[in-house]
């Protein structure tokens, strides 16, 4: 079963395991303090699969009601001929984000420093609508990364209990279950606890 551009199965736990989230920020330039969520997800299709409109409306939201204290990082390709016009999305909504540099996405980005950016995140949001296995939310439950995902198909059994689900059709539903991960540290923890235990079934 192969894993995408990243690798195998196989090989994942050489790539995708915890590391220290200070230092990953330092160098990725992320806040200290910040609440990082992070986005990795193809840009293919409109709509997408991917669930962007819904996750950028819920975030959008989100970002209000604790201003200052979030950042939102995304791992794609912004702006695709046959993908959604993420840019002109957050540009319309008002939303401030980050995004990987395009060229160096294009290019191609190795696992190992992809594995380094995601260690800075507090939450790894996947929203898909559909997903042939759900391997990105493997890598982040391998890192110790708290997982928000979809209650659809694939990623629900994935994740088992080890994720907090969400319908990625619903605005409200992605934005209460930001709300409730920033607020609840204790709950981040187990999530933390049970995805990497998680992970270790794959």
């Amino acid at each position: 079963l192969s894993r995408n551009a990243f690798g195998t199965i196989s090989d994942a736990a050489a790539t995708f395991f915890p590391r220290d989230q200070p230092t990953s920020r330092t160098a990725a330039g992320f806040p200290k303090d910040a609440f990082v969520v992070g986005v990795i997800a193809a840009n293919k299709g409109v709509p997408s699969r991917k669930g962007f409109s819904q996750m950028l409306g819920a975030y959008k939201i989100f970002s209000e009601r604790h201003p200052g204290e979030s950042v939102l990082y995304i791992h794609t390709h912004v702006r695709q001929p046959d993908g959604e016009d993420l840019m002109l999305m957050c540009e319309r909504l008002r939303i401030r984000l980050r995004i990987v540099h395009q060229y160096y996405y294009a290019l191609g980005i190795d696992a190992s420093s992809l594995a380094d950016v995601m260690s800075s995140f507090d939450v790894f949001l996947n929203l898909a609508h559909g997903e042939g296995f759900g391997l990105p939310i493997l890598d982040a439950m391998a890192m110790g990364i708290p997982v928000l995902t979809s209650d659809l198909g694939s990623m629900k059994e994935v994740s088992d209990d080890a994720a907090m689900l969400v319908d990625p059709r619903s605005v409200e539903s992605i934005r209460a279950g930001l709300s409730e991960l920033i607020a609840n540290k204790d709950l981040r923890e187990t999530l933390r606890a049970k995805g990497l235990e998680r992970a270790k079934d794959f």
